[in-house]
Parts: C-alpha cells; sequence; structure tokens
C-alpha cells in the first residue's frame, strides 16, 4: 500500500517543517511507503524555502512551487497531477492520496490509527473534526457551507465536508478534475468518488489550536469565490451527482 501525502501551504513557514517531520515519522512507523508533495502556494514569506531545504534532505520529500496563489483548491489540483505523473507505476494499483492542511492542526496519525490496510474494503476515508478549535464564526460558515453543498452538489449527510484530512484511492480520481481554486475542491473529490461506487468511512480527527500564522477561511474574497465555483458546479451537477449507499463513521463499524 503506497501513499502519495499532499501538503497544500501558503505562508506557512512557522508550522510545515514540524508538520513534515511529524508525518514522515509518522509514516516510517506504518506499514506503507510513501511519498509526500509539499505545495507551496505562491507563499510571500519562507514556505518555498523550507521546503526546498527540506526536499534536498529527504528523498521521501518533493516540493512543488506554484508562481503565484492558487487558493487552496489549486494548490490541491496541482499536487494531485505532479503525483499522478510522478508516481504513474503505482498510480492504479493499492495507491493512496491523502490530502492534509500544513497548518499544524490536524495529525495525520489519526489516519493511520484506523489502520486503512486492513480496510480493503474502503475507498474514501473522510475526516470529522471533533472539538473544532476555532471561534464561533469559522463553525457557522463551515456549518452553512455543509448544507449549501449537499442542496447545490445532491451529496449525502457527510458531516465535515471542509475537513483537511482525507484519503482517497487514486484509481477514484477523476481525469477530469476542475480548476476550481476554493475549498469546494473538497465536496467535488467526494461526490465524484461516490459517483464512482466508492465506499466511504468518516473517522474523527482532533482538531488542534492554529500555533503559528493566520488562518485565510474567513476572508471575504475566499469565501466569495468558494460560493460562485459552488454555484457554477451546481450547474455541472449532473456530472458530479450521485446517490450514496455506502457512507458509514467510523464509529458505527
Amino acid at each position: 500500500m503506497h501513499v502519495s501525502l499532499i501538503l497544500p501551504a501558503y505562508n506557512e513557514e512557522a508550522n510545515l517543517q514540524q508538520v513534515i517531520n511529524e508525518c514522515m515519522t509518522e509514516l516510517k512507523h506504518s506499514r506503507l511507503t510513501y511519498h509526500i508533495f509539499a505545495v507551496d502556494d505562491g507563499s510571500t514569506d519562507r514556505t518555498a524555502e523550507l521546503i526546498s531545504t527540506l526536499a534536498i534532505q529527504n528523498n521521501c520529500l518533493t516540493g512543488i512551487y506554484l508562481k503565484e496563489n492558487l487558493g487552496f483548491g489549486g494548490a490541491v489540483r496541482a499536487g494531485i497531477l505532479y503525483a499522478k505523473v510522478s508516481e504513474m507505476v503505482v498510480w492504479k494499483t493499492d495507491h493512496w492520496l491523502v490530502i492534509m492542511d500544513a497548518d499544524g492542526q490536524l495529525k495525520l496519525s489519526d489516519w493511520l490509527r484506523c489502520e486503512p490496510w486492513l480496510e480493503p474494503d474502503i475507498d474514501l476515508w473522510w475526516g470529522i473534526r471533533e472539538r473544532r478549535a476555532e471561534g464561533i464564526g469559522r463553525k457557522v460558515i463551515s456549518r452553512v457551507y455543509n448544507t449549501l453543498c449537499r442542496v447545490a452538489l445532491g451529496t449525502p449527510e457527510v458531516e465535515d465536508v471542509d475537513c483537511g484530512l482525507k484519503a482517497i484511492r487514486s484509481q477514484f480520481i477523476p481525469d477530469d478534475l476542475p480548476s476550481v481554486r476554493g475549498a469546494t475542491i473538497n465536496p467535488v473529490l467526494f461526490a465524484s468518488a461516490l459517483r464512482q461506487g466508492a465506499k466511504v468511512r468518516q473517522f474523527a480527527v482532533r482538531h488542534l489550536l492554529r500555533q503559528y500564522g493566520h488562518p485565510t477561511g474567513l476572508s471575504p474574497k475566499v469565501i466569495t469565490r468558494s460560493l460562485k465555483e459552488l454555484v457554477a458546479l451546481a450547474v455541472r451537477k449532473k456530472a458530479y451527482g450521485f446517490k450514496c449507499k455506502e457512507l458509514t463513521n467510523e464509529s458505527q463499524s
């Protein structure tokens, strides 16, 4: 079982090294082979420099450097496309794409403790943040966004569609992955996988306080962009719609 870990990062120089080091440690002690792709999303701080230095020191790490800020969705898409090209040999075998925020608020170990190698029937693992470490404004926006995604794309009762930790079998990544720049990439990946018959399990993840830097999710520009993209995707609902029969929570298994 091989894992391509994608870490989209925008101005995360204070958090990224610890995140990468923790991920490498966890993966080394797992039963998995792996490669990490750290995506600098046009950062204005030293994020790109840090990734470059760590990539020189670690063969299991590759840096991807975007010339301009493409947003979370753009960074994730770039990471997926790069991983697909560089790991084509294992892409259609027992290969997983794991996507995790690089701000230090999530832990890869929360997915690894589920022992996914013992669950061959699960195709999509989707995190649910417990005891969310953020203000009431972010929680309200997240709840509204989850509801809008269900209405716009016909998604089922996914509890936390914009959770920053998820794992997808590479065979369920669409070849025509749309060029979205916002968090809309999350419901697109979810809906597309289920449209293809993926079986999903939602699992609990810890959500820690951000130690350094500032989140961009509450930016009016980011919110507006995500809503516009969601409306555009709703028009294409037929392409991403599905009826879900295989959505379970870890606690129910």
